[in-house]
């Protein structure tokens, strides 16, 4: 009892070990706000709450982001079965691409498209230290994967972007796109068909899968992608 009144942290460590102990109780570093947008642009994976029908089966998709850090905006996604280093370089391809969304004229019903500045080449990736990130940027490996992925690499080199692997286990160092994830799982994700909850505790009651599924109550990777892309360009952007 006096060890957790006067030393918590020691006990936390000592109790539930380093992870537990970095989350409440290390000192976090504070980041430098950057001057202008694709100046830090943050790479993050994020698996969707939810089922979908992907060839008759009940799988839960992800998402691949690109997010900037001085607009606090999406700059280049892509929505995939499995994240991988592909997805990646299809993210960062979306992320250079123009973008645009349809408006609908309430007087005359015409519909017009207006062209979004968002995105562009970005002067540095932060991007997150798993494998699949390493194999599409990281040099000093003749693997296959890497052979296969130089195309990225080459981007990189050829526009000048530099990249930086965030620290390994710690959510803090990219919480800004952490916080998007956030916010597009309350807005988005917990009103779609299929939503499972990201605990055990939030799961609906009764809820199956495979009946869903069965049942053509799920959506597929297509309608899920488009909902995605809608929520940002409409919502999340308006």
């Amino acid at each position: 009892e006096h060890l957790e009144a006067t030393e918590p942290d020691m006990c936390c460590y000592a109790r539930k070990g380093q992870e537990a102990w970095v989350a409440k109780y290390a000192p976090h570093g504070v980041r430098v706000e950057p001057d202008r947008v694709m100046q830090i642009v943050m790479g993050d994976h994020h698996k969707l709450d939810l089922f979908i029908n992907y060839g008759g089966k009940p799988v839960r998709p992800w998402v691949t982001m690109w997010f900037d850090v001085a607009s606090r905006c999406p700059v280049g996604w892509t929505t995939s079965i499995q994240a991988n280093g592909e997805t990646i370089s299809l993210a960062m391809a979306h992320m250079m691409t123009p973008k645009s969304r349809k408006l609908v004229d309430t007087e005359t019903g015409e519909i017009r498209e207006e062209l979004l500045e968002v995105g562009g080449v970005p002067e540095t990736l932060y991007i997150d230290n798993g494998e699949d990130y390493k194999s599409r940027f990281k040099k000093g490996t003749a693997s296959k994967e890497f052979a296969m992925s130089a195309e990225a690499l080459d981007v990189c080199t050829i526009l000048g972007s530099k990249v930086i692997f965030a620290t390994p286990y710690r959510p803090q160092a990219k919480a800004h796109v952490e916080r998007f994830f956030g916010t597009l799982t309350g807005q988005l994700t917990r009103e779609m068909p299929g939503w499972c909850g990201s605990k055990p505790e939030e799961r609906p009651a009764g809820y199956d899968e495979k009946k869903l599924c069965t049942q053509g109550k799920l959506l597929t990777l297509e309608e899920v992608a488009e909902r995605v892309d809608h929520w940002i360009l409409n919502v999340y952007l308006e």
